[in-house]
């Protein structure tokens, strides 16, 4: 898999990026978790700690992901043709 297969830059209008499928996955996984835990729920402690487990690692990887999002955003300003839309600023 190549840098454009994952962030779309050779990408027709009618296909997805990875990191946008990616970001549509983790939504919705984190709303199923939501919805199985909600206030009220009784989770056995043998769950809560497999989940907590499998969770410890979001927060790190959560922070890099929206560093390389924030850092490849920048990047896109040297690499692609920047213009206003709708008399917006693009800056």
């Amino acid at each position: 898999m190549t840098d454009d297969d994952m962030t779309g830059d050779d990408m027709t209008d009618d296909e997805t990026p990875v990191i946008v499928e990616a970001a549509d996955t983790i939504y919705e996984e984190l709303r199923t978790l939501c919805h199985h835990s909600l206030p009220g729920s009784s989770i056995p402690a043998p769950v809560a700690y497999k989940v907590l487990g499998n969770l410890k690692g979001v927060e790190f990887m959560l922070a890099q992901a929206l560093n390389q999002l924030a850092a490849g955003l920048g990047k896109s300003l040297d690499t692609h043709d920047v213009y206003e839309f709708e008399g917006l600023d693009p800056v």
